[in-house]
């Protein structure tokens, strides 16, 4: 009887140990996603975000849209990205952010990717530098009202 009544209290140790442990990851979980995940910022100064992760890779795990989405690589063969005068939307697995900036002393810097390189489709629309800008809503609404002329005409 004494040698189980000692038994107990190891196993229901164990038990209690790994339990925590699991709290303990469970909880740093959502601090992992939340330091990639800038969100919805608008401002009236130039936005950025930075990482370690190569710019090259950065364009592969992404969904681009905007008008300023100057990408760059950074000294150490990460990635920055800069939006001043014009917006960026991304969609990815260490970035998700939405970027607004009214910032216009200066228009939005050169970018090391082209935004046919960020696989933006071109609808017409010239971003602050020089590049065409992507926009699904304004896509959507060129081909809705295509349709109706079509039908209308």
């Amino acid at each position: 009887m004494l040698h189980s009544n000692l038994r107990t209290p190891s196993t229901t140790s164990a038990s209690t140990v790994l339990v925590l442990v699991a709290l303990l990851l469970a909880a740093c979980i959502p601090f992992a996603n939340a330091a990639s995940a800038y969100g919805q910022q608008v401002s009236d100064l130039p936005l950025f975000a930075t990482t370690t992760v190569h710019c090259d890779e950065m364009v592969t795990l992404h969904r681009w849209e905007g008008n300023c989405c100057s990408l760059n690589i950074t000294q150490g063969n990460g990635c920055i990205l800069n939006v001043m005068s014009g917006y960026c939307k991304v969609q990815g697995q260490v970035w998700t952010l939405d970027f607004n900036s009214t910032y216009d002393a200066v228009s939005c810097p050169a970018s090391e990717y082209s935004p046919d390189m960020l696989g933006m489709k071109a609808t017409g629309l010239q971003g602050a530098s020089g590049g065409v800008a992507f926009s699904p809503a304004t896509a959507v609404l060129v081909g809705l009202a295509g349709a109706i002329a079509m039908v209308v005409g």
